[in-house]
């Protein structure tokens, strides 16, 4: 009787731990380890397009999260933008108004009270990482080497 007992906490507690660990997962690593911390993403071969690369990460990490139809809408909307404005810029167009349009959105997502913390965080490193890539017109801003 007492082995049985035995095998059936051992059971429910193995659940409840397997039930903790999806817990954890279905905020869509938003803790420490889904999002950057101060260290930022490492800078590839085209530096120009790293900004615009990790801002579409960020974004894309949202996507895993329930969103309201409000944030879910933006989200849509800055994946969109993102991928144009990267297309343009490969063209060598550099798109101020979709650029524009891009920083206002994720600055209004980044507002959102339903957004969670370190997700907040992020969009907003993100921000000013486009506003200056924005004022630099793509370019580091010295020495003529794009991001």
């Amino acid at each position: 009787m007492k082995m049985r007992r035995l095998q059936q906490l051992a059971l429910v507690g193995a659940l409840a731990f397997v039930g903790m660990a999806q817990a954890q997962n279905r905020n869509g690593n938003f803790g420490n380890g889904g999002f950057r911390g101060n260290d930022r993403y490492p800078q590839g071969q085209n530096q120009r397009f790293d900004v615009i690369d990790r801002a579409q990460a960020d974004v894309n990490r949202l996507a895993g999260l329930r969103l309201d139809k409000r944030d879910f809408g933006r989200v849509n909307d800055l994946t969109r933008n993102l991928r144009e404005f990267e297309q343009r810029m490969s063209q060598g167009r550099f798109d101020k108004g979709k650029l524009d349009h891009i920083i206002e959105t994720m600055d209004h997502l980044a507002d959102s009270n339903r957004i969670p913390p370190a997700a907040r965080t992020t969009l907003y490193r993100d921000v000013q990482d486009l506003r200056q890539y924005r004022a630099n017109r793509g370019y580091d801003g010295g020495n003529g080497y794009r991001y």
